[in-house]
């Protein structure tokens, strides 16, 4: 990528209407032109692309205005992933992933559970990805203790690679309850292909024993959230920090320090 990203981003106000939004991703879009093409030739996992993102306030566009987010609408979301993908559409791509995972907990959580998280995202700047597809069999939750296990494997995980936390998905063992979790992509398994281009995306696998790790750059993503089959109800329960590992999970992070 050039090295001509605008780094007065850092001290200028965040954009504080649709049309400004519009306008910083378009400068986006313009860093990412000089050199879509040779990147997406050589397959690079775009790091500094997602850091493009985050620098200039994109990654947190939905984000709460009290905390530091854009406050924007999916309108605004969607004009921006527009405006990013005429110049790069894997970078595009992995934004408009990141909004829809990171919308995630408002539409299966409880309103305390949503809250926390977006607020968290905004505070750490997360990039989301997620493996929640439907193409494969459901990842098997299991109860450990006071941890919760995840063990399968997703074929298809938009952003695998260059994600700070990954929205998974499973059925509670011998119950129907599905289980949706925020984990640390770090902790999850590692990708064992790559399925994209510069989209980073990939296989991810979950093993089956806890185990204890650190939280992804910053505290680590409130209580899990379960949902029955049918109607969208949510009950909370709770996993402590420990329970961070590439099989146990909790929906966002822990209230508290």
């Amino acid at each position: 990528m050039s090295t001509a990203a605008p780094t007065q981003w850092k001290t200028l106000p965040a954009p504080d209407s649709p049309a400004a939004w519009i306008e910083r991703a378009a400068e986006v879009a313009a860093i990412l032109a000089t050199d879509a093409a040779a990147r997406d030739k050589a397959g690079a996992t775009p790091y500094t692309e997602v850091q493009l993102l985050k620098d200039s306030g994109l990654v947190t566009l939905l984000g709460p205005a009290g905390h530091g987010g854009g406050g924007q609408d999916w309108t605004t979301a969607y004009r921006v992933i527009r405006e990013v993908a005429k110049a790069d559409g894997s970078i595009g791509q992995l934004l408009g992933y990141h909004y829809l995972w990171n919308w995630a907990a408002r539409l299966v959580g409880t309103r305390e559970q949503w809250e926390h998280v977006e607020a968290e995202a905004v505070r750490h700047t997360w990039f989301f990805g997620g493996a929640v597809n439907p193409r494969d069999s459901d990842v098997v939750v299991t109860e450990d203790g006071d941890d919760l296990v995840f063990t399968g494997a997703k074929t298809f995980s938009t952003g695998s690679r260059v994600s700070d936390v990954t929205v998974l998905e499973g059925v509670l063992e011998g119950t129907d309850r599905h289980i949706f979790a925020i984990v640390p992509s770090d902790s999850r398994g590692s990708p064992s292909t790559t399925t994209g281009t510069t989209s980073a995306s990939g296989s991810p696998r979950a093993a089956a024993s806890p185990s204890t790790a650190s939280a992804p750059r910053g505290p680590p993503p409130p209580a899990m959230s379960t949902r029955s089959s049918g109607p969208a109800s949510t009950t909370p329960s709770t996993c402590p920090r420990s329970s961070w590992s590439s099989s146990a999970s909790t929906w966002a992070s822990p209230p508290g320090p």
